[in-house]
């Protein structure tokens, strides 16, 4: 019998999908059991349900004075992984540090667990060649197409791009980011009413259809097909570079709405103050215009925030210093 782990970042949201499917599929079999849930990140017993309530009334309050912000899909309630994991007997494992790469986290799946599968739902630290070798095989749920879609935010970028259509690809985990044979991939199309997020939830309930096919293709050892095509891949760099704008007059009005819809966010220097954007107007010259908050598009047409957050710029700073720290230090474990 195959015994299975499952790794995870997030039990409340897109991923809850998944790990219900996962769990309900092994069910229904003989030859396979979940073993653990890998989570780096846990919540609190009532942490959870604080996070949930405060999306679910964040939401509403928002969409009652903005329309535009109405979300197609509501929040999904957060998975409680303790309780499944009694009713179900698998274990909840939180490696040392966060780091699912830690000797000891390896250790003791080898000898104690021994497990021969594993599936990664949005667990965005990469594996590290000794954690791969516990596994017989490693699949990873990546939200975007391969290998056209490489690497972070992958459902941003196909929007950015104009693509009539959005992917997930449920791929073999290897050395390298996002490069393993596939297995099962699918596609959803997208709209111009569809934020991103929309189209993340709309690409978890594609893909949980697909589980149980997944789960079949594992236990009967099968490899997948290599990747065909060319290869694009987007880093936390590059996410970072498109929706940092420093100076808005350079751009043109389509140009930062199109950014904007397909990032969800986008930090911008206006009149010499930061700002987290997460909404834009044109303005006409016979409306009134806030001369803190407007500027001029590159063609011409003002532009003003209607929703946004004041950030010191230092603050800014020190966040990418200590995101690329992270960064290094986790490399030095590999």
């Amino acid at each position: 019998m195959d015994r299975l782990v499952l790794f995870t970042d997030d039990t409340a949201f897109v991923s809850t999908r998944l790990l219900k499917a996962t769990l309900q599929a092994v069910q229904c079999r003989n030859d396979v059991a979940v073993t653990a849930v890998c989570t780096r990140t846990p919540l609190r017993r009532y942490g959870r349900l604080y996070w949930h309530a405060r999306i679910m009334m964040g939401g509403r309050i928002q969409s009652l004075f903005d329309p535009s912000r109405r979300r197609m899909y509501k929040a999904l309630r957060p998975l409680n992984v303790d309780r499944i994991a009694r009713q179900h007997r698998f274990e909840v494992l939180v490696p040392p540090d966060q780091n699912v790469n830690h000797p000891e986290f390896i250790e003791e799946l080898k000898t104690r667990l021994k497990p021969t599968l594993a599936l990664s739902y949005y667990c965005l630290q990469r594996f590290s060649p000794a954690l791969l070798d516990v596994f017989e095989c490693v699949v990873n749920y990546h939200n975007g197409l391969l290998p056209e879609y490489m690497g972070w935010r992958a459902t941003s970028w196909s929007v950015y791009h104009g693509e009539t259509e959005t992917g997930f690809t449920f791929h073999q985990m290897n050395e390298n980011i996002d490069e393993g044979n596939v297995f099962i991939e699918g596609v959803v199309a997208t709209r111009p009413d569809a934020g991103w997020l929309d189209l993340e939830h709309e690409k978890a309930v594609a893909a949980e259809k697909c589980v149980p096919r997944l789960i079949e293709m594992l236990v009967k050892h099968q490899t997948g097909q290599p990747q065909t095509g060319t290869a694009r891949y987007f880093s936390r760099k590059d996410c970072l570079e498109i929706t940092r704008i420093g100076a808005p007059s350079k751009h043109t009005s389509a140009e930062l709405m199109k950014r904007l819809h397909a990032f969800g966010l986008l930090v911008m220097k206006i009149n010499g103050t930061w700002y987290e954007v997460t909404k834009l107007e044109r303005v006409s010259a016979k409306s009134k215009v806030r001369k803190s908050l407007s500027f001029r598009a590159a063609d011409g047409i003002i532009m003003q925030p209607t929703r946004f957050r004041y950030v010191p710029f230092p603050l800014y700073r020190y966040l990418r210093l200590i995101t690329r720290a992270v960064r290094s230090r986790q490399a030095i474990q590999q």
